[in-house]
């Protein structure tokens, strides 16, 4: 079949979707969005609001303003997981340089015998050094500049600049198991097949976020492992879809606590819940009791825990109620924190103000 329909104008675009059943409330506002965030872009979001696919028909009482609310909380989620990637992939990089290096030495990803698949490692040396041609660093440059042999840099430089997804790959097919094992246990992982399907899936994860596709409530075909057991602090409530994004959360999460005990990561994300709380966290693949079957629906839903280092979710707390607000105790509980940092902050402040009067007071006299 030949594809012959036309571009239609926006403000189609808008009729087209009242004629299906969405309310749009404010028309600028739709318009807006759709001029500058694309119409399928958005139909990720409102996809799950229909009633038939066939037919791009919504379910009753579907709201246009759901949709936007759905767009930012992803966007938001996708900020936050991007941030995250940043600190696991450079820490995974220095990990295996440190690793490897002493024992394999500086160029062993060049070394076949160092490798599980010889089809593989020719295709990841092909990547490497076409990665390695058009990077523009200042210490690439130094070294051909100083060096002919071999074509490549040392690892601790080549390493620098190739992918995530090379970076998985390379320690997938890298035959130490030893080796593998040491990085992996910096990690607080009990094998390294655990951080391969760890880096593949975050791989996965890093290209959604990069490239503005939907995280929230999305099927992920690369799920990563989820052992029973950790020697830190890990999930026990395992009642989840494993292709959901709430595995990737607790992943992510266990990563980075690894890293650093200290890490915002999971304030930030009870934050971004707190900033959109009628969103459908259920479709995330949260453990929960009750359904909410489409985005901003107000079913009461009890989250689980991630017992990862900090509750995520405290385990006994209701976390929306019917009305689609949060409780007022689970506000307070969350924020509470946040107000005596800047309660702490404005007191300070107060402080140096009345020792500057007091100052000039003295002086003046």
């Amino acid at each position: 079949m030949i594809y012959t329909k036309p571009a239609i104008p926006l403000a189609q675009q808008i009729e087209t979707l009242r004629q299906r059943g969405l309310v749009i409330d404010n028309e600028a506002e739709a318009l807006w969005a759709l001029e500058t965030i694309s119409y399928f872009l958005l139909a990720d979001y409102w996809f799950a609001m229909e009633a038939d696919h066939r037919t791009h028909t919504f379910l009753p009482d579907s709201h246009f303003d759901e949709v936007m609310r759905c767009y930012y909380f992803d966007k938001d989620l996708k900020a936050l997981l991007f941030k995250a990637v940043q600190t696991i992939e450079v820490t995974v990089r220095s990990k295996v340089i440190k690793h490897i290096a002493p024992t394999c030495g500086p160029f062993w990803f060049m070394d076949e015998t160092k490798a599980v698949n010889r089809h593989r490692f020719e295709q990841n040396l092909e990547t490497i050094r076409k990665d390695v041609g058009r990077s523009r660093e200042r210490y690439i440059r130094e070294h051909f500049r100083k060096y002919t042999e071999p074509d490549l840099p040392p690892v601790w430089k080549t390493l620098e600049v190739v992918s995530l997804g090379v970076l998985s790959k390379l320690f997938n097919n890298f035959s130490e198991s030893e080796l593998k094992h040491l990085v992996a246990r910096d990690f607080g992982l009990n094998h390294h097949r655990f951080l391969a399907s760890w880096l593949e899936s975050l791989t996965a994860m890093r290209n959604y976020c990069a490239h503005h596709a939907r995280v929230w409530n999305r099927y992920y075909p690369l799920r990563p492992a989820m052992p029973r057991e950790m020697p830190g602090r890990w999930i026990t409530d395992f009642s989840f879809p494993l292709d959901s994004t709430y595995p990737q959360l607790c992943a992510v999460c266990y990563w980075l606590n690894s890293i650093n005990p200290q890490n915002t990561f999971v304030g930030d994300l009870k934050l971004i819940l707190l900033r959109y709380p009628t969103v459908d966290i259920a479709a995330m693949g949260f453990p929960f009791i009750g359904s909410r079957n489409r985005c901003g629906s107000n079913t009461p839903l009890l989250l689980s825990s991630l017992d990862i280092g900090h509750d995520m979710i405290p385990r006994t707390a209701v976390g929306v109620a019917g009305d689609g607000t949060l409780h007022e105790t689970l506000v307070v509980s969350w924020l509470l924190p946040f107000a005596r940092l800047r309660l702490a902050t404005a007191l300070a402040g107060v402080s140096f103000v009345l020792c500057l009067i007091l100052f000039c007071f003295c002086y003046n006299c």
